[in-house]
């Protein structure tokens, strides 16, 4: 993950959240993107009895999935970074943002009731006080190793039981 441009990890990060289950699911702009690198909405239709033939409440259930992506190498992410994602995401919800065109994220239509989970992801490491955030916050963070293991668990990249790193930069670098 350390190789990819912070670009392509943040369209890493979209996979990932592909990976959980979030159908629609977008990479923001690299740049003055209000703070927020990718979106998506998981639809839990598909996971509370999918098999219903006709389906009333959980047709109505939609969680958003919504993060920042750091690439760090060297540095330890710390409590602003996951304080940065908070506001970002509390201004997007409530449409506050910078811009005097608007939403920079048409897709991003979160209703009223809507739950949203912010997710936290980085290349490098969480520092303690970030963690102690993270945990008393209730945003989902996830450092490099974390991350790998997730994907390992889901069988990403794997070729009869072993990892192949060609096919992982390939799915790394892919757009989501």
């Amino acid at each position: 993950m350390r190789c990819l441009s912070p670009q392509e990890f943040e369209g890493f990060c979209t996979r990932v959240i592909q990976q959980i289950g979030a159908e629609a699911s977008y990479t923001t702009k690299l740049s003055g993107d209000e703070g927020i690198d990718f979106f998506g909405k998981l639809k839990l239709k598909n996971h509370i009895f999918p098999d219903d033939v006709a389906p009333t409440l959980q047709s109505q259930l939609n969680v958003w999935l919504i993060g920042q992506a750091k690439h760090y190498r060297a540095i330890k992410v710390a409590t602003p970074d996951i304080r940065e994602l908070v506001g970002s995401v509390e201004l997007a919800r409530h449409s506050a943002f910078s811009s005097i065109k608007g939403s920079p994220y048409p897709d991003l239509e979160i209703l009223a009731c809507d739950p949203v989970f912010r997710l936290f992801f980085t290349t490098g490491e969480i520092s303690l006080d970030g963690w102690q955030l993270l945990e008393r916050s209730g945003v989902v963070g996830m450092d490099g190793l974390m991350l790998s293991a997730f994907l390992c668990d889901r069988g990403v990249c794997q070729s009869e039981g072993h990892f192949s790193e060609s096919e992982f930069q390939i799915w790394a670098r892919s757009t989501a």
